[in-house]
C-alpha cells in the first residue's frame, strides 16, 4: 500500500498513542513498510513520532552523490516523517570521508 494512503487511513482510526519514536526501514520510500501495519495490528499502538527510513546505495558516474542529494527529510503528517539517505560507491561503511 502507498504510504500516503496508509497514513490517511490510520490517522482517523482508534489506537493508543505510545511515547517515543519508532523507526521503520523500507526499500521503497513510497510504500508502507510491512512492519508498520503489522505492529499496529498486533500492538494497537501508534508512536508519538514515526520515521520511515530508506537507505539507498547508488552507482552514479562519477561515483559520487552530491551533498545536496544525500539526505532528505519530509514531514508527511503531524506524526509521520520520511527520511531518505543516499550513499555512493565511494562511501565507506565506517563513515570516513572519501
Amino acid at each position: 500500500m502507498l504510504l500516503d494512503r496508509f497514513i490517511s487511513q490510520i490517522e482517523r482510526g482508534p489506537a493508543l498513542h505510545a511515547p517515543g519514536t519508532a523507526f521503520y526501514l523500507t526499500s521503497d520510500a513510497n510504500a508502507t513498510p510491512p512492519a508498520l501495519p503489522h505492529n499496529l495490528r498486533h500492538n494497537h499502538v501508534r508512536h508519538q513520532q514515526i520515521i520511515v527510513l530508506t537507505v539507498e546505495t547508488v552507482d552514479v558516474p562519477p561515483p559520487r552523490v552530491a551533498e545536496a542529494d544525500r539526505s532528505r527529510i519530509e514531514r508527511l503528517s503531524d506524526r509521520f516523517f520520511r527520511v531518505s539517505q543516499r550513499f555512493d560507491s565511494m562511501d565507506t561503511p565506517n563513515g570516513n570521508a572519501r
